[in-house]
Parts: structure tokens; C-alpha cells; sequence
């Protein structure tokens, strides 16, 4: 998950896309994540976060929530739609504490 986001430019700017033409829906961003704009490589401003569901900064997640598997299958959280497969498609690494494909 991305601690981190930084720009040189001021264009429409988010925890999970920049500019938007299409239509975003369920997205999770870290709650703690640094947003700015205008970075000079040593300064920049600081974003106003707004968090949703369906909107460019997505809805405040905690890192220790998905650093546990039960919060990406949906047992714990319900969060998902559709739960990730972890039967068949994902696995998860308890080192990394995240999915990862399966080989």
C-alpha cells in the first residue's frame, strides 16, 4: 500500500487515480497517506483528503487491517463486493501480510 503521493503539477490529484474520466467505485486507500501537490522535490501542499467509496481518495482503510487475510476475503469486513479468490486465484503471503497470485 502506497504511504505516499506527490506531484509537480496541480491537476486533479487522489489517493487512487488523478484525473477521472470513468466511473470509480469501491476503492480503499490508506487513511494515514500523504497526498500533495505542487512538489518542488523537497516541499509541496498538502492535499485535502475526502474520502468515499466511489470517489478519486477512497474510503479510509488502517494498514493493520489489510495486513490480515480475513479483511481481502470479506470474513471480517464485508467490504467486497466480491471477496477475493483464494481458492484459485490469490494466495496469502504472511510474510509480506498481503495477497499475492498463486503460481
Amino acid at each position: 500500500m502506497n504511504s505516499r503521493v506527490v506531484t509537480a503539477g496541480t491537476v486533479s490529484l487522489g489517493r487512487v487515480v488523478g484525473l477521472v474520466g470513468g466511473s470509480l467505485s469501491n476503492n480503499y486507500a490508506l487513511n494515514n497517506m500523504d497526498v500533495e501537490y505542487s512538489w518542488n522535490g523537497t516541499t509541496g501542499t498538502a492535499k485535502t483528503i475526502s474520502p468515499g467509496l466511489n470517489v478519486a481518495d477512497g474510503m479510509d482503510v488502517a494498514l493493520s487491517d489489510t495486513q490480515v487475510q480475513a479483511w481481502w476475503d470479506g470474513t471480517t469486513s464485508g467490504v467486497w463486493a466480491t471477496p477475493w479468490d483464494f481458492t484459485n486465484v490469490w494466495k496469502w503471503d504472511s510474510t509480506l501480510q498481503r495477497p499475492v497470485l498463486q503460481w
